[in-house]
């Protein structure tokens, strides 16, 4: 279960003696001043008020615990703004960065805990397709003077967290030299609420227009490729499925790779991820799972429901379901079928990954929950999915075509 270390509220008593409680509009007057001084443009648009709602929202959260707030500042704002100067000022110094094609991007988006990882790690590291590294989407460059230094401080955060919360570490491994979710690069996401419940933000982000924050993703990828051997990005976040049409809007040559599991199993290891990193953020006593499982049961039937209504006016090729069931018993056909399906080459390469990944794979069960723990029942989340449980379980009973062929 998840459970911090006593290094949590040691860090929070000192942070409490020492941290100096900023009003979040003089905070965010500071960190424009810092991204005008190191790269000589104020950060502006969708992309700079979108991380300001953040700010703001994350401030106005009354459980907000010392570390909460450290972690505003030094993890999900202050980080994400450099960002945003720092890709913009590429942009502007080498026009041509913005004529880079981003062709055919694969997108992998499903519940949390569906194999979108795996899918993802397996399909970035096909012959001809490129992921976005952790380090790569956390700061942004053309080229790095110092590759490995600048990816070891970002391995130090992670290790710093890891001795915060080690179940995290079973939960979702991070590396900066692996590849990533977009989450690390976004300027705004329904999965900030992962940590802490933010009402005010989720009422901002669901008037708001999502297609800047797809617009701002395809500049940093251009920023990535740019004097690069081009090659097909492969990107990941659960998240995107409220966001199908904005997906299609500015890459309108994506193909989604949709990941299918029992909600019911999806909505508890969700709900354990995030009860982890509200620990982190919140006061011990702000802590409420039974709140948590309200909010996150109320945000994945959502997602699913958003993403389905929009699937139905989109190319019916361009979407490929990937049952977790098919992925998970018989890997060995399903994958080699899904790169088959996605016209990325399948070979040797791909065949040691696939090992490694089966080698590598902790058959200890250490990530254990139980969605009760969070005030619901298998009845109740099952109602609330609605005939999406059964749209999962026909697909475990009779899979998609592309994988029928290839199974033995």
């Amino acid at each position: 279960m998840p459970r911090p270390t006593p290094l949590l509220a040691v860090t929070n008593g000192l942070l409490n003696l020492t941290q100096r409680r900023r009003d979040p509009e003089a905070l965010w007057r500071r960190l424009l001043d810092d991204c005008e001084r190191e790269f000589g443009l104020v950060p502006e648009g969708p992309e700079a008020e979108a991380l300001r709602q953040l700010l703001n929202a994350m401030y106005d959260e009354p459980g907000l615990s010392a570390m909460g707030r450290f972690s505003a500042e030094h993890s999900q704002v202050g980080p994400r703004l450099r960002n945003v100067a720092q890709v913009d000022a590429q942009h502007r110094a080498e026009p041509a960065i913005g004529a880079e094609p981003i062709e055919d991007p694969i997108f992998i988006l499903g519940l949390p805990r569906t194999a979108t990882t795996v899918t993802h790690r397996l399909l970035a590291a096909a012959e001809g397709c490129r992921g976005p590294l952790m380090a790569e989407l956390v700061s942004t460059r053309t080229h790095y003077e110092d590759w490995k230094k600048e990816s070891k401080g970002i391995e130090k955060v992670i290790k710093m967290m890891y001795r915060y919360e080690p179940y995290f570490k079973d939960i979702h491994p991070l590396s900066a030299f692996e590849p990533e979710e977009t989450f690390f690069a976004e300027v705004a996401t329904r999965f900030f609420m992962g940590s802490a419940p933010l009402p005010g933000y989720r009422k901002w982000i669901d008037g708001a227009d999502a297609v800047p924050w797809y617009e701002y993703l395809k500049r940093v990828l251009q920023v990535l490729q740019y004097g690069r051997p081009r090659r097909r990005w492969v990107l990941k976040q659960p998240a995107h499925l409220w966001h199908l049409p904005e997906i299609f809007k500015v890459f309108p040559t994506a193909t989604i790779v949709w990941c299918h599991r029992d909600p019911v199993t999806a909505f508890g290891s969700t709900c354990s991820m995030n009860e982890a990193t509200w620990r982190m953020h919140l006061k011990p006593e702000a802590v409420d799972l039974h709140e948590l499982g309200d909010l996150w049961l109320d945000l994945l039937v959502e997602g699913i429901e958003t993403a389905r209504t929009a699937r139905a006016g989109l190319p019916r090729e361009r979407i490929v379901d990937v049952p977790y069931h098919w992925l998970t018993t018989d890997p060995y056909s399903t994958i080699p079928a899904l790169f088959e399906r996605l016209d990325v080459p399948w070979g040797p390469a791909s065949e040691r990954s696939l090992d490694e990944h089966f080698a590598k794979r902790d058959t200890t069960r250490r990530h254990e929950y139980e969605a009760a723990a969070y005030g619901k029942g298998h009845d109740q989340i099952t109602e609330a999915f609605g005939d999406y449980v059964q749209m999962v379980h026909g697909f475990n009973a009779a899979p998609p075509a592309w994988i029928r062929g290839a199974l033995r």
